[in-house]
């Protein structure tokens, strides 16, 4: 929850309506992210602590604090995952 990210310089994105659709340049892959992936995106474009997304979501959806924990943490992860999305600072 303390955790800072923000993220990659790899990543170029465009708007597609309520969608983001960002490609790794370096891997050449292709990512689409729905109305709530897209808004935790905007919210990395500078560092940002993880808690401070949560309570953003929380405030612009109707979701309940657990699950949207769960999902952000869960969303959060994924990006990690792909190690050329988002990054740990």
């Amino acid at each position: 929850m303390k955790s800072v990210v923000c993220r990659s310089s790899d990543i170029v994105t465009s708007e597609i309506d309520d969608s983001i659709v960002m490609m790794s340049v370096s891997e050449g892959t292709f990512y689409g992210l729905n109305a709530v992936g897209s808004a935790i995106w905007q919210f990395v474009e500078l560092p940002t602590a993880v808690a401070t997304i949560i309570a953003h979501i929380l405030a612009e959806f109707e979701v309940s604090e657990a699950q949207c924990q769960d999902d952000i943490l869960a969303f959060i992860e994924a990006m990690l995952d792909k190690k050329t999305l988002i990054r740990v600072v």
